[in-house]
Formats: structure tokens, C-alpha cells, sequence
């Protein structure tokens, strides 16, 4: 679930520098009106996506505790 955690806020941070790319670099209120109402939307298309493909199955199964403890 940790990496899933993880997964989860890289996507959100991402797509927030994907939005101040796209607006060169203004952090306006209408450029956080837009990110508040699509990032839910991208979130849910991000775990429907990778849930249907079971992406994090491998990951899981391979994975050990002293890998956790190491992230």
C-alpha cells in the first residue's frame, strides 16, 4: 500500500509541474481552479488504470521486507 501511497503523490506533483509548464510558470487562481478540478478526475483514471492492468501484483510478490524498510 506504501507504494501505492507513493505512486499516488508522484502523479499529483507531476501533474501540478505538468500545469505550470503548460501556464509558463503563473500560479494564478484560475490555474488552480483548473488543477483542483481535473486532478481528482486524473487520480481516478490513474487506480482504475493501473488496477485493471494489476500493475503493483509484481510488485508486491517480489518485494521484501528489508526492500520496505530501505524505501
Amino acid at each position: 500500500m506504501l507504494v501505492v501511497a507513493l505512486d499516488c503523490a508522484v502523479l499529483l506533483a507531476t501533474f501540478f509541474a505538468a500545469f505550470l509548464l503548460r501556464f509558463n510558470f503563473p500560479l494564478t487562481q484560475d490555474v488552480v481552479q483548473i488543477f483542483i478540478q481535473t486532478a481528482p478526475l486524473t487520480f481516478v483514471f490513474y487506480l482504475v488504470a493501473f488496477r485493471l492492468t494489476s500493475v503493483y501484483r509484481g510488485s508486491y510478490y517480489y518485494s521484501s521486507f528489508d526492500d520496505m524498510l530501505n524505501i
